[in-house]
């Protein structure tokens, strides 16, 4: 009964939170357009991307974005999932698509502000096993704004336009003896935007994702099962690339994700079940932290008094942001992101039903960027829909008599053989 009442506060704080919307100021925007070696004052959603609080590298902070409702609500962890959600594999942690099992399966996720049409966020995917070992899958992602009023440096309008950015990738995943999966995927990226000197441009890229999970049961009687599982993923590595022709390239949003979480079920009999999941992850931004610049001793030539020099390659880049923030050790363990994401479900004979909650929490001389979330799913012979909210907590849910909150819908299918 404790646990029924547990399950059913968490439902009603997700209902009470989707009885209003909050939305964006206005639905047209005035801009210069984006420059792409500025500082990102408020990417997509909530999310303000940056590696510190003085330079944001990040070109498409798309990327980063949640393009799982269920992810979404627990707490975005992307590097390890419970073996009943494969197409979360079809995300971030492209090992998670082969967990021993042969299945086909499709999935649609759509987020954005409650009540606000000024953008849209949407992504999807299928993924097919040629056996409980060998794994395929294509994904995408597409960002679409509405029309957007621009303006020149003098504030006259000289438009309208429409931005989007959009990336298709297909992924591969094996499993191994033992437990131990790796996928690797490859990522096809466009961008298109709208600068007042340039007007519209566009361009396109390659990154590619790397990712590993090991999976390992630890305790099964005929009323409980233990096991945790680790995962690890490598997003966006690639060269170094400009939006815009003839502009200083910039850093692509390189990430490193390390989870681990501990699954328990509870068994009642063959076909009823409590389970939970408690996950904890750490990301880091793979870019190079800017140093401190000063001036020789004419005060003519700048010079770096405290970090590194971030004029490296991309791949030196990967290696170097461990150990170039200007504060040293105590600055690089601000720019480690951490969030812990709980689920618990009610298992019957065909249908499933889950509720999360979640937190993300980052340094505030990092991006400060703090969100809860919450979440609510269910499975019914292989169909599934997730629905899940992020709100930041310094805002609160609520700003005067309406809530404050990102949403975001998921609907797919995954068929056995």
């Amino acid at each position: 009964m404790k646990t029924i009442l547990f399950f059913t506060q968490n439902l009603a704080v997700l209902i009470g939170a989707l009885l209003t919307a909050s939305s964006m100021s206005g639905q047209n925007q005035n801009s210069t357009g984006q420059n792409p070696n500025s500082t990102l004052k408020q990417s997509y959603l909530f999310h303000e991307y940056t590696t510190n609080g003085r330079y944001s590298p990040q070109l498409f902070p798309f990327l980063l974005e949640d393009a799982n409702a269920r992810v979404a609500g627990f707490g975005s962890i992307e590097s390890v999932a419970n073996p009943l959600y494969l197409c979360d594999g079809n995300t971030f942690n492209p090992a998670l698509l082969s967990r021993r099992v042969k299945t086909a399966g499709a999935t649609y996720t759509q987020s954005g502000y409650k009540g606000s049409s000024i953008l849209k966020f949407h992504s999807g995917g299928f993924h097919y096993s040629f056996n409980d070992k060998n794994v395929v899958a294509f994904h995408l992602k597409y960002l679409r704004y509405d029309e957007i009023t621009f303006t020149d440096i003098n504030g006259y309008a000289i438009g309208r336009f429409r931005p989007k950015s959009y990336s298709a990738g297909l992924s591969y995943a094996h499993h191994l003896d033992n437990g131990l999966s790796l996928g690797s995927a490859i990522n096809y990226i466009s961008v298109s935007d709208y600068r007042y000197d340039l007007g519209k441009y566009e361009n396109h890229f390659i990154a590619f994702d790397l990712g590993i999970n090991y999976d390992k049961q630890i305790l099964k009687t005929q009323k409980t099962e233990l096991s945790y599982s680790l995962g690890a993923s490598l997003n966006n590595l690639g060269p170094k690339v400009s939006v815009v022709e003839n502009v200083d390239k910039d850093f692509l949003p390189a990430q490193m994700s390390i989870g681990a979480m501990l699954s328990d079920a509870i068994i009642y009999s063959e076909t009823a079940k409590i389970c939970f999941d408690v996950a904890y992850e750490i990301d880091k931004y793979l870019v190079p932290t800017p140093p401190i610049y000063g001036y020789d001793s004419w005060g003519i030539e700048p010079q770096i008094m405290s970090g590194k020099d971030p004029n490296v390659s991309a791949f030196r880049s990967y290696f170097q942001s461990f150990y170039d923030a200007p504060g040293g050790f105590k600055e690089e363990m601000q720019e480690l992101i951490h969030q812990l994401g709980i689920e618990g479900r009610l298992h019957s004979k065909n249908l499933i039903l889950a509720f999360r909650f979640g937190l993300f929490r980052q340094h505030k001389e990092k991006g400060d960027l703090k969100y809860n979330t919450l979440g609510v799913g269910a499975v019914y012979r292989g169909f599934y829909l997730n629905y899940s909210i992020h709100y930041d907590t310094d805002r609160g849910l609520f700003k005067g008599n309406e809530l404050r909150y990102v949403k975001y819908f998921q609907v797919g299918y995954n068929y056995k053989f």
